[in-house]
C-alpha cells in the first residue's frame, strides 16, 4: 500500500481538496491501512514540489488540491495500474492451466472486480496478498515441476474449505 500513496492521494485531491488529516482519515476508512503523519506530510510537500499538486490556507488547516499536472499523472498511473491488473490476470490464467479449471478462479475474480474499480483494497488483505506472492513465487521457481502436486494439493483443499463457508 505504501508505494502507492501517492496516487491514492492524488485520487482523493481530485476528488475535492483536502487536509492531511482528512487525507490519512479517508485513506485509512477506503483501505484498512492508515499512513502515518511522517509519511503523509513529506509526501505532499513533494506533490507540491513536483508541481502535482497546490495548497493554500483555509483557516488554521492547510488544504492541498489536484493540479492539472496531477491529473494526467494520477490517469497515467491508473492506466498503469489497470494493465498490471490485467497482466496479473492473465498470469492466474496461465497459471490455472497448470493447476486445473477453477483453482484460479477466485483470484481472477477479485482482480477482475478492482480493476472494475468494484472492489476497495481493504478486501485484498495482507493473507490475500501472500497467497499470490506465493503462488507466482513457486510459478516462476525451478520447482515448479517438483512441486506442482503439492500446490495443486492445498489449493484444491483451501477450495473445499472455502466452498464450506457458503
Amino acid at each position: 500500500m505504501r508505494g502507492h500513496l501517492k496516487l491514492i492521494v492524488l485520487k482523493f485531491l481530485a476528488k475535492n481538496p483536502l487536509s492531511g488529516y482528512d487525507l490519512m482519515k479517508g485513506i485509512g476508512q477506503e483501505t484498512g491501512w492508515k499512513p502515518s503523519t511522517g509519511s503523509m506530510y513529506p509526501l505532499l510537500e513533494s506533490l507540491i514540489s513536483e508541481k502535482l499538486a497546490s495548497s493554500r490556507k483555509d483557516g488554521r488547516r492547510t488544504l492541498y488540491q489536484i493540479t492539472e499536472s496531477g491529473r494526467n499523472f494520477l490517469e497515467e498511473g491508473l492506466k498503469r495500474k489497470n494493465e498490471m491488473l490485467e497482466r496479473h490476470i492473465e498470469d492466474l490464467k496461465v497459471f490455472e492451466s497448470f493447476t486445473g479449471k477453477g483453482e484460479c478462479s477466485i483470484a481472477i475474480e477479485m482482480m477482475s472486480k478492482l480493476k472494475a474499480g468494484k472492489m476497495p483494497f481493504r478486501e485484498l488483505n495482507p493473507e490475500l496478498i501472500n497467497f499470490n506472492e506465493n503462488l507466482f513465487r513457486i510459478y516462476k521457481s525451478e520447482n515448479l515441476e517438483r512441486w506442482k502436486r503439492d500446490v495443486r494439493k492445498i489449493l484444491g483443499e483451501a477450495n473445499r474449505k472455502l466452498e464450506r463457508l457458503k
